[in-house]
């Protein structure tokens, strides 16, 4: 391989590299205004809903929470796959640049979580995304029982019945975001996959 080949490779990895970072933190960022709009406006609609009792308001609290669950989801995931290939970026900088670890920092989360799984940092940042989605799923549980012990003769039994299975498919997506993508499967099985 010329050095100029070389160079063009190291200058695209170190650039794709910079670029995913960059895309890591605008995912953190996003998240923490999602969930900041997502908790404003679910607890107005809940404190109107307490303070003047409308079905209407109520019944929103669920497609609010849906909303927000699936965009906070969307940002998660894209946070956490782009740092699953940055552990490739590293590894293959490391292994044809450096010839030793010198880029560590996705690859070191890796090592802590499986040399000290007591504090493994994946393992925590997995249960507080099922933490927050838990919140959501409540919330849809919230309006099931809301629909369903609402004073007869206010509301349609249709509407009812209806809104109750639109909250129940909610959940399930929801559940399904928390067990299929939330939590990502192995990285390097999948890579090598890719590279096949």
């Amino acid at each position: 391989m010329s050095g100029s080949v070389g160079d063009s490779e190291y200058e695209a990895l170190c650039k794709e590299y910079q670029s995913l970072r960059s895309e890591i933190e605008l995912a953190i960022r996003n998240q923490v205004r999602i969930l900041g709009y997502g908790g404003t406006v679910l607890g107005v609609f809940a404190g109107i809903g307490v303070v003047s009792p409308s079905f209407l308001i109520v019944a929103a609290l669920p497609f609010i929470a849906f909303f927000f669950a699936v965009l906070w989801s969307i940002e998660q995931t894209r946070m956490m796959r782009a740092g699953d290939y940055i552990s490739t970026i590293e590894n293959r900088l490391n292994d044809e640049y450096f010839g030793e670890p010198v880029m560590l920092w996705e690859n070191w989360l890796r090592y802590r979580g499986a040399r000290q799984p007591e504090r493994d940092i994946y393992q925590i940042h997995y249960w507080s995304q099922y933490l927050i989605i838990a919140v959501f799923i409540l919330t849809e549980v919230f309006g099931i029982l809301t629909v369903l012990l609402w004073p007869p003769g206010d509301v349609e039994l249709m509407l009812r019945l209806g809104l109750t299975t639109l909250y129940l498919v909610f959940a399930g997506v929801m559940i399904y975001i928390l067990r299929k993508v939330v939590k990502h499967k192995n990285l390097e099985k999948s890579f090598g996959s890719f590279q096949k």
